[in-house]
């Protein structure tokens, strides 16, 4: 059985600038796209879940070289990655396509954010995103009827009417029905690209774990010393 030597740094990529670097990036953008997704429940958690995933996934990959690329802990760490393109591709970027969707009649009012809005609907807020794409004009209308939210509501409780994804809370269109005449901002809801590009990523890094866990089973590879779930494995089963 041949066994590959293990390069004596096990943390070799994080050790360099370059890699310190891209893997900071990667996290601090995918803790900034879980805010930008906080007003969602669902498309919220998603996003703390990709982020820890990730995370995992780094630190299984850390340490390795073009020696230890067929270490189980690799396939592990694409698998981790699969599933994080899977989860994105599937409860957020495709949410207009896979999500339910419900048509309410709504209060409107704004908050600081210019494009998050509050909804009211059957005795309860709703946070939400406004239409993407909108125009600065389009923004002070709806401006305008928040700033009468309170007369509206007196003389009817659902003064709009809206169409938003409920698991993103995106909203895709809203209609004030007691304008003259009435408007409509927004458009119709739309297949989102992204999410089939990302569903197939999940497969292509599905495929690779598969791949390089067959390599390194061939080549009789154990999972290398330095990996940090296994100190960490180690040490708890000393003490």
């Amino acid at each position: 059985m041949r066994v590959e030597l293990w390069p004596k740094d096990g943390w070799s990529v994080c050790s360099r600038p370059a890699g310190a670097v891209y893997a900071g990036c990667i996290l601090l953008a995918l803790a900034i796209y879980a805010y930008s997704n906080r007003v969602a429940p669902v498309s919220g958690s998603v996003s703390l879940l990709i982020l820890a995933l990730v995370f995992v996934a780094f630190a299984f990959l850390a340490g390795t070289s073009g020696q230890t690329w067929t270490d189980p802990s690799n396939a592990l760490a694409l698998l981790l990655i699969a599933w994080a393109f899977l989860l994105d591709g599937f409860f957020i970027a495709g949410a207009p396509i896979f999500g339910p969707t419900k048509v309410m009649d709504v209060g409107v009012a704004l908050e600081r954010d210019p494009y998050v809005i509050y909804l009211w609907n059957e005795s309860h807020w709703i946070h939400a995103n406004l239409p993407k794409r909108i125009s600065y004009d389009d923004l002070e209308k709806i401006r305008s009827w928040s700033q009468n939210l309170r007369l509206t509501n007196d003389l009817e409780p659902g003064p709009g009417r809206v169409q938003m994804s409920m698991w993103d809370r995106q909203v895709y269109w809203i209609t004030m029905k007691k304008s003259a005449p009435p408007t409509t901002i927004g458009e119709p809801r739309r297949a989102n690209i992204r999410a089939f590009v990302e569903l197939a990523l999940s497969l292509v890094f599905l495929l690779l774990s598969l791949v390089v866990w067959r390599e390194g089973r061939r080549r009789g590879i154990r999972f290398r010393a330095v990996n940090p779930f296994y100190l960490l494995s180690e040490q708890s089963r000393r003490s």
